[in-house]
Order: structure tokens, then C-alpha cells, then sequence
């Protein structure tokens, strides 16, 4: 059994944290949706001792939830928008 993916968990639950804090949820809808459900899947599996899948939900929620945040961030710059 592979150890505890802890490292990916904090990883996540940060960069799914800087996306909300940027309102990732208002500019970048779908892809804030699927960091979250991924966030959400990687804590179920690591509640189930699954840790192999619990790393690899945690991994694809952290590029998600960048991956929103930077649209978020380059979007609200061409709005004008300062960055926060």
C-alpha cells in the first residue's frame, strides 16, 4: 500500500483555497466545479485508504484549481480589474 498522499492533500486543499479566494467560482465556473468535485472524490479516497487514487484526485484538482485561477486572474485583468 502506497503511503498517505499527505503532501498532495495540502497541496490541493491550498490551491482550491487561492482559487476561492479570487472568485473562481464566478469567472471560471466549470473548471473551479471540477477542482472542487476532484478535491472532494481525493477526500473520499483518502477516507477510504485508498491512497493511490486519493493522490492522483488531489494532483488533477491542484492543476484545476490553478488552472482557474489564473483564467480568473488574466480575466478580471482585461476587465480592468486589479489583482487582489
Amino acid at each position: 500500500m502506497p503511503p498517505p498522499p499527505y503532501e498532495d492533500y495540502a497541496l490541493a486543499k491550498a490551491a482550491v483555497r487561492a482559487a476561492r479566494d479570487v472568485d473562481s467560482a464566478r469567472f471560471s465556473t466549470t473548471t473551479m466545479h471540477k477542482a472542487e468535485e476532484a478535491f472532494r472524490k481525493g477526500e473520499k479516497s483518502f477516507k477510504d485508504n485508498d491512497f493511490e487514487q486519493a493522490k492522483r484526485f488531489f494532483v488533477r484538482s491542484k492543476e484545476l484549481a490553478e488552472s482557474a485561477e489564473n483564467a480568473t486572474r488574466l480575466k478580471k485583468f482585461k476587465n480592468g480589474d486589479t489583482f487582489p
